[in-house]
């Protein structure tokens, strides 16, 4: 029996990734440096809406919102998903990002959007809610499975779009490459 599982919702746009690439470089060339954001740089910080010119992942973001809420089986009759945050990140070598969520009363749905990133790319790193505290820490696993694994590391991948629950605990593996951009946002229900 499996129980209390949590789905990560996958889909792939290749061609959306190169189309977007050109954009999201110019609006990183209007952000300056911060120490809020070592190794890279992220409008995250910039609480700007970014404009029509993001407009076509908008609605490629609510529709797959719209499929991860089919998988999960909720009454969707009075549910309004509406992007409540994006913001784009480009990260340099040396770069990472410790655990955290994005859950608060404006997001029930986070995800990413990767744009552009090198084979040696830092990944995305998701936890087991009992990551913190999961008595069999210490036991060795013959194989790593969705009962047994602390982690699941998803590669980034120009073109890749990841959705979860808001509140699910994920970081950034130390990056070893000079390219690797990324759209995150949040969704609210």
């Amino acid at each position: 029996m499996n129980i209390f599982t949590t789905y990560i919702h996958t889909d792939e746009n290749i061609e959306m990734a190169k189309k977007l690439k050109s954009k999201c470089k110019a609006e990183l060339k209007k952000i300056k440096f911060t120490d809020n954001y070592q190794n890279g740089k992220t409008t995250f910080f910039e609480k700007k809406n970014l404009g029509d010119s993001f407009m076509t992942l908008n609605t490629y973001v609510l529709k797959n919102v719209q499929k991860y809420l089919d998988v999960l089986e909720f009454d969707k009759n009075n549910l309004h998903p509406t992007i409540s945050g994006m913001w784009i990140s480009e990260m340099y070598k040396g770069g990472n990002h410790q655990i955290h969520n994005h859950y608060d009363n404006y997001s029930h749905i986070s995800g990413t959007f990767y744009v552009e990133s090198a084979p040696d790319s830092a990944p995305l790193v998701f936890y087991r809610p009992d990551f913190f505290n999961d008595p069999f820490v210490n036991l060795k696993s013959k194989t790593y499975n969705q009962f047994n694994s602390l982690v699941w590391r998803f590669p980034s991948k120009p073109g890749l779009l990841l959705l979860w629950k808001s509140n699910l605990l994920h970081s950034v593996d130390y990056n070893n490459s000079d390219k690797r951009i990324a759209i995150s946002f949040n969704i609210k229900l």
